[in-house]
C-alpha cells in the first residue's frame, strides 16, 4: 500500500479550496441575481430595468425620442415602463436571423443573415427590401449623418460600401485589409477604425476618403471594445487591463486613460466590454466584467456618474440616449439572468 506525497496532498487541498470558492461564488451571484429573473439588485436604483433572454441585451439603442431601447434582436422596450412595445414588423422568429442592424430617427436598415437579404424600414409601412451591396455576411452597418445614406462592412472579402437605402447605383466599394475585427465607420462615412489586422492588441485607423492607412495604435492589452467621438475627432478603447482610453484620430496619440473598472468573478477575468461616445461628445460610457457601468467626462477624465450591479454580471453593452441624458446598460449574470438599467445621469448626480 502506498501513501500519497506530501506535495500531491498540497495539490489535493488546492483544488479543493479553489473548487469551494468557485462552488459559493457561483451559488452566492445565483441566490443574489434570484435565477427567475426578478431580483436584480442595482446601485442606485434606475429608472428602468428588465430581465430576459440570454444575449437579448446586446447592441442597445435607443429610439430618436428617447422614449424606447431597442436591442440588437429589434426587441423594443417603453422607458420608464419597461413594457415590450411594437417595434418594426419582423415576424419573432426571424428576430435571431438579424446580424446587424442600424437606426436613425424613424429609419431602420436590417440584415437577415440567415436569407442574406436587406431590409429598410420607414417607421410607418411594410419593411421593403434593398439589393445588398455585396454578397456575404455584412457585419457591421449603419446610417451616415444625412438619413438617407448608410455605410456597411463585408468581411468576405473585406470591403465597406457607401450606399444609398432607395437604390444601389450610387454605390461606393472600398477595399480594405482583411483580418479585421470590431469595426466601427464614422458617421460622417470618411474613416473607420478598427481592431486588428497585426493582432488583437493594434487599432487601425483607417481614411475611406483616400482608401489608405491613416495611423495605427498599439496597446499592451488586447482591445475588447472601441468607440469613434460624433465628430470623428477621438476614438476610445476599452481593454483587458480594465482601463479605458482616448486617442486622437488625426496622429494615433494617446491623450487620456481612465481608470475604475476592478476585477469580475475569479474564473471570469477582468475586460472593459463596451464603450460607446455620447452623441454631444461630451461623455464616454464603459461597462465590463465588473459589473459596472461607468460615465466618464470626456475633457477631463473625471468620473461623473457610475451604477453597479451588486451580483457581478457582464456589461456586455452600454448605449446614451439621443439627448445624451439616459445611459443604458445590457448585462449577463450566472444562470438565465440578464437584464439592462436605464439611469438620468444628472439626476444620479444630485442625489449623491
Amino acid at each position: 500500500m502506498t501513501f500519497p506525497s506530501t506535495s500531491a496532498i498540497v495539490r489535493q487541498s488546492a483544488h479543493l479550496v479553489l473548487l469551494t470558492l468557485i462552488g459559493s461564488t457561483l451559488i452566492g451571484a445565483m441566490l443574489a441575481f434570484n435565477v427567475y429573473g426578478q431580483d436584480v439588485d442595482f446601485e442606485p436604483e434606475p429608472i428602468m430595468s428588465i430581465t430576459g433572454e440570454q444575449g437579448s441585451y446586446r447592441g442597445l439603442q435607443f429610439s430618436h425620442h428617447d422614449r424606447q431601447i431597442w436591442n440588437h434582436r429589434l426587441e423594443c422596450w417603453d422607458i420608464p415602463g419597461g413594457f415590450a412595445s411594437d417595434g418594426p414588423p419582423i415576424e419573432p422568429g426571424k428576430r435571431g436571423n438579424i446580424f446587424s442592424a442600424a437606426a436613425q430617427g424613424r429609419r431602420l436598415i436590417v440584415f437577415d443573415a440567415a436569407e442574406e437579404r436587406l431590409f429598410t424600414w420607414g417607421g410607418v409601412e411594410p419593411l421593403a427590401e434593398r439589393d445588398l451591396p455585396n454578397r456575404g455576411q455584412i457585419r457591421a452597418i449603419r446610417f451616415l449623418e444625412d438619413g438617407e445614406r448608410f455605410a456597411s462592412w463585408m468581411s468576405e472579402p473585406s470591403s465597406i460600401c457607401l450606399g444609398s437605402t432607395g437604390s444601389p447605383k450610387a454605390d461606393r466599394y472600398f477595399s480594405i485589409p482583411e483580418g479585421l475585427r470590431k469595426l466601427e465607420i464614422s458617421r460622417t462615412g470618411k474613416m473607420f477604425i478598427s481592431v486588428g489586422p497585426d493582432n488583437e492588441k493594434s487599432v487601425l485607423i483607417w481614411d475611406l476618403e483616400k482608401n489608405e492607412e491613416r495611423a495605427t495604435i498599439r496597446q499592451k492589452s488586447v482591445v475588447a471594445s472601441l468607440s469613434l467621438s460624433p465628430d470623428d475627432r477621438f476614438l476610445a478603447t476599452g481593454s483587458f487591463d480594465n482601463r479605458v482610453r482616448v486617442y486622437d484620430t488625426e496622429s494615433g496619440r494617446q491623450l487620456k486613460v481612465f481608470k475604475g473598472h476592478g476585477a469580475g468573478p475569479i474564473f471570469l477575468g477582468s475586460a472593459v466590454f463596451s464603450v460607446a461616445f455620447s452623441p454631444n461628445g461630451r461623455w464616454i460610457a464603459s461597462g465590463g466584467h465588473d459589473g459596472q457601468v461607468i460615465v466618464w467626462e470626456v475633457e477631463t477624465g473625471k468620473r461623473v456618474f457610475r451604477a453597479r450591479i451588486k451580483s457581478q454580471p457582464i456589461v456586455w453593452s452600454v448605449a446614451f440616449s439621443q439627448n445624451s441624458e439616459l445611459v443604458a446598460g445590457g448585462f449577463e449574470g450566472i444562470g438565465p439572468i440578464h437584464g439592462v438599467g436605464v439611469w438620468e445621469i444628472e439626476a444620479a448626480n444630485k442625489d449623491k
